[in-house]
């Protein structure tokens, strides 16, 4: 049987992306995404807008294409892999999730005034 990791996000950046060079020259952005969900009450008509904010890693040339094409603000789509992995802090092993992506789209970009 076949597994399958992967998520897809689509959402409004949050801040224009930077590209960071790491030793041994991989590049790296960290973007922040925010998405929305709808809530409504039952009892009332009554809605509420929740936003989520998710930090993506994208490396090389998704990373260069982010950081010259991605602004603040734009809608994008971000497919790509749950990666989990642990480390140590003040003598505990501390675990999280990072999502990596392996594909970036615009669907639109804001105009800076």
């Amino acid at each position: 049987m076949k597994t399958k990791n992967h998520f897809e996000i689509r959402g409004f950046v949050g801040a224009d992306p930077e590209v960071k060079t790491l030793d041994g020259g991989k590049k790296v952005v960290n973007l922040r995404i925010a998405t929305n969900e709808i809530l409504s009450s039952k009892k009332s008509e009554e809605k509420k807008t929740l936003t989520h904010w998710h930090s993506v890693i994208l490396w090389n040339g998704t990373a260069e294409f982010a950081g010259k094409y991605v602004k603040k603000g734009a809608l994008v789509s971000i497919e790509g892999r749950i990666v989990p992995r642990s480390y140590e802090k003040d003598g505990q092993t501390r675990y999280t999730v990072d999502l990596v992506a392996d594909s970036l789209d615009i669907i639109l970009n804001k105009e800076k005034e």
